[in-house]
């Protein structure tokens, strides 16, 4: 028999030796509490456990010792919403919950170090004509972690704002970040969107961020415009039929509105069905030309048609019975510009089945190809 204040000393020195932790159970079998307890302290990173009757055995053994009786499997605890939920070492002794915690917060901080980046970004800023635009102000959010942040892995911020060069170029270079976000991008009389373009090979020096902005033009005419939003029903027969940009009517007189406009669906008892549909406008004395300007401040000097059409298949796996589109409108031979977003229905009224057209205009009627308007 070997004396037991020889085991106790050689169970301290192990104990030291190896990080071990020690649960004062009263029994040697892993009850169910206990496999809990050893579980949790082997996903912390601990190695063994040390039972009150001195017994030493490691975690897995202790897991494995606990599993391989037929028993049920530990169920889940059932919160209720709003309940506080009890810690699962609120139960262990407090020597115990400190070191668990310190390895909690290790763990935590090794991971949040892991996202830690450098950040280097060149972006321009470019208006509508490719030229530079000098002096934009750009708001950049920087994300980082700061150490009292581990423990709950909240990011921290930094603002910074950078001023574009004469080239219409900016920076951005930080170590040792979690990410970046350009939040807006601005200067006086320009409309700027923080939509970019990339320029240059991944991973190359002259890979770049490009950013459009729009000029605004100088000259103050709102007094000149005409905004209006309408929706015109068609009958989906193919009928022509005419819109003023001016006064914002539908006649039936195809002549007698700047835009003409039609719409042709395939006949069907089901009003859902896919069938062909195809819209077509029109404008003489002038023409068309569909965009994706974001800003449709100012209309082109050319590039129009006298019609525009489109035409949408039944068998199209793409099919729909709704497109939105942007339009440039020139009519009277340059006296009337305007700037069109348009939403086209096959099928507008399931009842009635009618189609129709949803137009938002806004008109420049003294012969300029400004349309910059704002409401006041």
């Amino acid at each position: 028999m070997i004396n037991k204040t020889y085991l106790g000393v050689i169970g301290v020195v192990f104990v030291m030796a190896v990080g071990v932790w020690r649960i004062s159970f009263s029994e040697p079998e892993v009850t169910k509490a206990q496999y809990e307890y050893i579980k949790r302290a082997k996903e912390l990173g601990v190695k063994h456990i040390e039972f009150s009757d001195g017994r030493i055995i490691s975690t897995d053994l202790a897991i494995e010792e606990y599993e391989g009786v037929d028993k049920e499997p530990p169920v889940a605890p059932r919160y209720k919403p709003g309940e506080k939920v009890k810690s699962p070492i609120a139960d262990w002794p407090e020597e115990m919950q400190e070191k668990a915690r310190a390895i909690e917060r290790e763990k935590r901080a090794n991971y949040v170090k892991s996202l830690e980046r450098d950040v280097y970004v060149k972006g321009r800023v470019i208006d509508q004509y490719k030229q530079p635009v000098e002096g934009a102000e750009v708001y950049v959010n920087i994300q980082y972690n700061d150490p009292s942040t581990y423990i709950t892995l909240k990011s921290a911020h930094e603002q910074l704002i950078l001023t574009t060069d004469h080239n219409g170029k900016f920076e951005i270079d930080k170590k040792k970040v979690t990410g970046y976000s350009i939040k807006r991008i601005t200067k006086q009389n320009y409309e700027i969107t923080t939509r970019y373009d990339l320029e240059g090979m991944p991973g190359s020096p002259d890979r770049v961020l490009v950013f459009y902005a729009y000029q605004l033009p100088e000259e103050k005419t709102s007094n000149l415009f005409i905004d209006d939003d309408s929706v015109f029903g068609l009958p989906p027969d193919g009928t022509i039929y005419s819109v003023s940009l001016v006064k914002g009517k539908k006649y039936k007189n195809a002549n007698q509105g700047q835009l003409q406009m039609s719409i042709k669906r395939e006949e069907s008892d089901d009003p859902k069905a896919h069938v062909d549909w195809e819209v077509m406008l029109e404008v003489t004395g002038g023409g068309i030309v569909e965009t994706t300007d974001k800003y449709m401040y100012e209309a082109p000097e050319s590039g129009y048609k006298e019609k525009w059409t489109f035409k949408m298949d039944k068998g199209n796996e793409n099919w729909t019975s709704t497109i939105k589109k942007k339009f440039y409108v020139k009519a009277n031979n340059g006296k009337i510009y305007s700037a069109l977003d348009a939403e086209i229905y096959s099928t507008y009224n399931y009842n009635k089945r009618d189609s129709a057209i949803y137009l938002k205009m806004i008109t420049n009627y003294q012969g300029s190809r400004n349309l910059y308007y704002k409401k006041n």
